[in-house]
């Protein structure tokens, strides 16, 4: 497989119109996470785009399988979504943080099928809202590991310097896949939630919440669903593993 990794500065990254300053920049990223306000948005934002992108995989004719994986690592304190859905280019990863950078094309959808969001803050939540998120997105032949950090502090005035998106060394999660995308996002007491541990420590609740809080468990209200996707839940906690089919 080739390897293609990018550097590039998500603030240089931002459309420019006019006279656009630094402090626009902040100030519109600023405002994205403002209009963010629950403790499962982040689950919520992550799994609505996974979601999405494999049942792009079926309707491109992508074969399975069709996962959505959900791990949260109490013990570390970071959450991750695994999916086999289309995945992205080197350039569409380069790009994905910016504010209103969308790669859903709604032409290729069904009215009674359409995305669940195609406004492009998603990605700049879920990259802003913390100061270290990890992004990996296969397609067939190219693996594109990156990894950002400082992007709150940025974004709320408490950096200076922008964020950059720079190569991930570690391992990735998608070596056993053909084709997805990874997120793994750290959370501290900046960021929404503040702490995994305190929202739910049984695998059950985790499931319970990924079922009514997200895409997983979309009614359909007599629709076919576009691909019967499967999920996986995975749960760290005290040195032990749980995992669960949700």
């Amino acid at each position: 497989a080739i390897t293609e990794i990018y550097t590039l500065s998500l603030h240089d990254a931002l459309p420019i119109c006019g006279n656009q300053d630094t402090e626009y920049r902040r100030r519109t990223i600023e405002g994205i996470l403002e209009s963010y306000h629950g403790n499962y948005d982040v689950l919520a934002e992550a799994i609505q785009n996974s979601v999405d992108a494999v049942e792009d995989a079926k309707i491109s004719g992508e074969p399975a399988p069709y996962l959505v994986e959900v791990t949260v690592n109490l013990s570390e304190n970071w959450i991750s979504v695994l999916d086999t859905g289309i995945g992205m280019t080197p350039d569409q990863v380069a790009s994905a943080f910016a504010p209103s950078i969308s790669f859903k094309l709604k032409s290729t959808r069904e009215k009674k099928n359409m995305y669940r969001g195609y406004k492009g803050v998603g990605l700049t939540f879920l990259a802003y809202g913390t100061n270290d998120i990890v992004i990996h997105s296969k397609q067939p032949g190219t693996l594109t590991k990156a990894r950002m950090q400082y992007g709150r502090s940025w974004a709320v005035g408490g950096r200076s310097e922008p964020a950059l998106l720079v190569e991930d060394t570690g391992p990735s999660p998608l070596d056993g896949h053909t084709r997805g995308t990874y997120v793994r996002l750290q959370c501290s007491p900046e960021t929404r939630p503040k702490s995994l541990s305190k929202l739910a420590s049984d695998i059950k609740v985790w499931s319970t919440i990924l079922r009514t809080k997200t895409a997983i468990g979309q009614v359909l209200f007599g629709r076919e669903a576009v691909v019967p996707f499967k999920t996986k839940l995975n749960l760290i906690h005290d040195g032990k593993a749980e995992s669960l089919d949700v």
